[in-house]
């Protein structure tokens, strides 16, 4: 489905600030998989969800999704394809405008846009019906704004917008990082709920490395820019923690 062919980045070439981020990657993604990354600060992990989501372009290399080159394709091109949740609950989602409001530009990413755009009663009792199945007591605050959520509650909601507007893809950028532990823990049990129930193909950034014990079917180590280990179900099912503890001591 998702297929990376030499991949490599470097930025500030030729010059003393010169970091090489990724070299030559190449990594195939099915229809489903839930692949966890790991690896320390500078590994290279941003820097390939960032070229899949399109933020900027590789040096070298393919990019295809679906047999499709989307290389040289912006974010915006892509997005109609990709969710992505960052870091920082306040990316992602327009603070200033509603729950609904949120839900609704996010539903017009794969569509043509036109006059009839708007948010009308069956779209708000759609909306709600999906933000009901959160269990969080967010689907009768559709008119609130999204800036006055709670980190975890927009984490959440950002996930599910993806699957409103029929991502195939959701990269989660170390989305529990900013959040307290039972937000955080809460998240990571919806955020699987909705890509099992949506057949998402997901991959998940972390430095809490229960999570990447816990969460997804195969799990990537990324050292200096290139993917160092690539652990499949089989293979992850047997994975102890202490184990994934060890890869940062080498």
């Amino acid at each position: 489905m998702l297929v990376l062919q030499n991949v490599s980045k470097t930025f500030s070439p030729n010059t003393p600030n010169e970091i090489k981020a990724l070299c030559s990657v190449d990594l195939h993604i099915a229809q489903g998989e839930y692949v966890v990354v790991v690896g320390a600060n500078g590994s290279g992990k941003s820097t390939l969800l960032s070229l899949i989501a399109g933020s900027f372009l590789p040096d070298e290399g393919k990019i295809r999704l679906d047999n499709q080159d989307i290389t040289q394709w912006s974010d915006f091109q892509r997005s109609r394809w990709i969710g992505r949740v960052f870091q920082n609950p306040l990316l992602g989602t327009a603070p200033d405008l509603s729950i609904l409001e949120n839900f609704r530009l996010a539903a017009l990413r794969p569509q043509a846009k036109t006059l009839k755009v708007g948010t009308g009663k069956a779209f708000q009792q759609a909306i709600q019906e999906k933000i009901a199945t959160l269990g969080m007591g967010l689907e009768n605050k559709i008119h609130q704004k999204m800036g006055a959520l709670s980190g975890g509650q927009r984490q959440v909601l950002t996930i599910l917008m993806a699957t409103v507007a029929s991502c195939k893809i959701i990269l989660m950028d170390e989305p529990t990082a900013a959040l307290d532990p039972k937000s955080s823990a809460l998240s990571m049990q919806i955020a699987q709920q909705l890509i099992d129930k949506h057949q998402l193909t997901a991959l998940l950034i972390t430095h809490h490395l229960p999570d990447a014990h816990h969460y997804g079917n195969r799990i990537l180590q990324m050292k200096e820019g290139q993917i160092r280990r690539d652990i499949g179900a089989k293979e992850k099912k047997q994975l102890q923690l202490n184990d994934i503890f060890a890869w940062f001591s080498e």
